[in-house]
């Protein structure tokens, strides 16, 4: 019901998130940029809108409803440091979803990292919860923060030189955290 467009492209091309905007809007669009470099659309149809870049891709999300996105390159950290980066009880999901998902620590920490930047990009607070809600044997882990998604995924593109983490956050932020 968030009516959701989703675009990814690669960043390579130069054309930067502004174009895979477009592309999850399906036409063009009068596209400003706040202070702070998020994204907002011209016009009243009252559609949210995210974007985020690795150096190998755009991603941009759009919808009726609250929007986030991210891509991280999956990158290897000692435990200390992502412990630093993600605090205690963010860790401890991340191992959650490692072993629920049967992946790297490295690569369920940088799935928890793109959530978190997901609500942040979504105007909510990072002290926002995030719960596990399942793994699915396609590689999709689903996490939620109150009545909100957020569907990570890991892939690598032709253009990425490793596994690149894409979370995309969509929901009610009327409905509360």
């Amino acid at each position: 019901g968030a009516g959701l467009g989703v675009a990814a492209e690669p960043a390579a091309n130069g054309s930067g998130t502004d174009h895979a905007i477009q592309l999850a809007l399906s036409g063009p669009a009068r596209i400003h940029r706040r202070p702070d470099g998020k994204p907002e659309l011209g016009g009243a149809d009252g559609r949210a809108v995210s974007a985020a870049n690795s150096d190998t891709l755009s991603l941009a999300v759009t919808g009726r409803s609250i929007v986030g996105c991210d891509v991280e390159p999956v990158v290897a950290r000692p435990s200390e440091q992502w412990c630093a980066l993600l605090g205690g009880e963010r860790t401890r999901l991340a191992e959650l979803v490692a072993s629920e998902a049967g992946e790297s620590a490295d690569t369920s920490r940088t799935r928890i990292w793109a959530a978190m930047e997901c609500l942040k990009k979504a105007g909510l607070p990072l002290t926002t919860p995030l719960c596990l809600g399942n793994a699915k044997p396609d590689g999709w882990v689903l996490l939620s923060a109150g009545s909100m998604s957020v569907a990570t995924f890991v892939a690598t593109t032709r253009h990425s030189n490793g596994p690149l983490a894409i979370a995309v956050l969509a929901g009610d932020a009327h409905a509360g955290v």
